[in-house]
């Protein structure tokens, strides 16, 4: 199934008020430009083409956009994840599906990439759990269990199979995109990262 970027950019939207999305939207591509904490709250009015006042309407101030940011972009991949599986394929077939539309959404909006590498590592989530009450994570978590139960992946632990999974996602895509930056057009095929990851993870007994 091909990935509808634009339909997910607005079904994210659609789950959030039109000026508070546009100031998310805004927020997240500063973000990749200033970091964290260094865009001015004047820069997001002025790209957003609304006043300073109505981002205070919605926001006490930057760390609450920040934690609404993340709650906005991560709800924005559970729309992919969502929308492109079927459940009805193998559990072999779901996976490449589903990495093959992360990146493809990684590499259509790479401020989201910026955005989760700044955020990781920061204090905004080491102090907040709204990793864990994600719609994404519990949908992530019952993929896995779903390739647990069939046999088809080895006996991993949930949480292992998401650093394997989602980190080597990022880092292909942003391998990628800083190659296409670079001007360096190989015939590097970056896909094979997500046949590799697989031979890791599936079941001893699965000769696909």
């Amino acid at each position: 199934m091909r990935l509808n970027i634009h339909s997910v950019f607005r079904t994210a939207m659609d789950n959030t008020s039109n000026k508070k999305a546009i100031i998310l939207e805004c927020t997240l591509e500063l973000v990749r430009e200033y970091g964290l904490q260094g865009f001015p709250i004047s820069e997001v009015a002025k790209k957003g083409g609304i006043a300073v006042g109505t981002i205070y309407h919605y926001f006490e101030g930057k760390d609450q956009l920040i934690q609404e940011l993340y709650q906005y972009v991560v709800e924005m991949i559970y729309q992919v994840a969502l929308r492109q599986d079927d459940a009805s394929k193998s559990f072999q077939e779901r996976y490449f599906s589903f990495w093959t539309n992360m990146v493809a959404l990684y590499e259509s909006k790479p401020s989201i990439i910026t955005f989760f590498e700044l955020y990781n590592n920061s204090c905004y989530r080491r102090n907040s759990d709204a990793e864990q009450k994600s719609k994404f994570y519990e949908w992530l978590f019952a993929f896995f269990d779903e390739g647990l139960k069939s046999g088809e992946i080895r006996e991993i632990d949930k949480e292992i199979l998401a650093v394997l999974v989602l980190g080597n996602m990022h880092t292909s895509a942003r391998v990628k995109m800083n190659r296409a930056f670079q001007g360096r057009n190989s015939t590097l095929d970056l896909s094979e990262i997500a046949k590799v990851i697989w031979e890791g993870i599936k079941s001893r007994n699965d000769t696909a």
